[in-house]
């Protein structure tokens, strides 16, 4: 079951990896690739057609934080990602620590504008910021929310614990 919003700007959440997180691309060129899905949001509940098949709408204009292993060390890279219109794209936001550091996230899309704040809790310290400009979504469609998803290139033969704790979202 997906849980639906309509009209949600802004979300926040805090995460926690652990260390079963942590993998080797076993192909260099994967690494460049393979970024995992953490937490979002759709603008849109439909499938559209692109090209000769249907593409889920989330895959046409929606905001999310993905996640990789770093290729060489031991840390959790994150990105700001979204699709407008079928196209997408993610920018690099920070790295950070795998064994139990908590992190506060805040994405807040507002009038063309996306923003996302990174806030290590336990210095209450701003890690990273990243602001795009030119982005534009149909935020008053009903959408639904992205929850967690390993990309194509992940080991999927392993268990990994990813916490998500005090979710919002906000209009």
């Amino acid at each position: 079951m997906r849980l639906l919003h309509k009209g949600e700007c802004e979300f926040s959440f805090e995460v926690c990896f652990d260390l079963d997180c942590f993998y080797r691309f076993l192909d260099i060129n994967d690494s460049e690739k393979g970024i995992n899905r953490l937490f979002g949001l759709s603008y849109g509940l439909r499938p559209w057609l692109k090209g000769r098949r249907f593409v889920p709408a989330h895959k046409k204009d929606a905001v999310w934080i993905g996640w990789k292993p770093s290729r060489f060390q031991n840390l959790i890279q994150l990105f700001l990602c979204c699709y407008q219109k079928g196209v997408g794209e993610c920018h690099y936001l920070t790295s950070m620590c795998i064994a139990g550091e908590q992190y506060y996230l805040q994405v807040v899309y507002n009038r063309g504008a996306l923003k996302c704040v990174v806030i290590d809790t336990e210095l209450m310290l701003e890690v990273a910021s990243l602001a795009l400009r030119g982005i534009y979504l149909p935020v008053n469609n009903w959408g639904y929310l992205l929850y967690p998803h390993l990309a194509k290139k992940a080991p999927t033969s392993r268990k990994m614990n990813i916490h998500l704790n005090k979710i919002k979202l906000f209009k």
